[in-house]
């Protein structure tokens, strides 16, 4: 008996939780970057931390570390999903062409930049949800270089963990060359 209910307990935590298999909003996502990339990718690791993962995550980081920020940021993620995908060819450098698409597909999808990087064949891009109750609850970071793709989905009050990073850091910005940089 003791058994069963240590499985049904466990079945339902995964359940619950979201944790393991990422959703289907992050899996097209996914599916649009990998098209307009000429899907060179193979999945490496594509996993999805529920409530029940971060809340473990934040009693490890409360005993092993005296940070609270680490702990309030945890405390406002509700979950975190993430696809890291290996590039089968090493030859595809990414290019500005490919970012411009992802931007536009992204935009079709409700979502909006809010920064972006192209540098030598690496790009990497942030973006947040069009629909003003969701803009500060979900972002997207998507990263690609020539042996990678990782994209990686945050939910949560991110104006909390907005406000913990600038209360521990500060902000101190400086335009260099028509960019903003810290």
């Amino acid at each position: 008996m003791k058994k069963i209910i240590i499985i049904l307990v466990i079945t339902t935590c995964i359940s619950l939780t979201g944790c393991f298999a990422v959703d289907n909003e992050f899996k097209s996502i996914r599916n649009i970057t990998l098209k307009e990339y000429g899907r060179n990718f193979i999945t490496d690791h594509e996993f999805a931390l529920g409530s029940f993962e971060l809340w473990l995550a934040e009693g490890i980081v409360s005993i092993a570390a005296d940070d609270e920020m680490a702990e309030e940021i945890l405390s406002s993620v509700s979950g975190v999903q993430i696809g890291i995908y290996k590039n089968k060819f090493h030859e595809d450098l990414p290019n500005k062409k490919l970012l411009k698409k992802i931007d536009n597909q992204m935009e079709k999808r409700g979502w909006k930049y809010i920064v972006k990087s192209y540098n030598g064949g690496e790009m990497a891009a942030v973006y947040i949800n069009k629909d003003a109750e969701k803009m500060l609850r979900e972002l997207y970071v998507i990263s690609i270089d020539d042996e990678e793709m990782v994209i990686v989905q945050v939910l949560g009050d991110l104006e909390k963990v907005i406000e913990a990073a600038i209360r521990e850091h500060g902000i101190s910005w400086v335009r260099q060359e028509g960019y903003a940089v810290r």
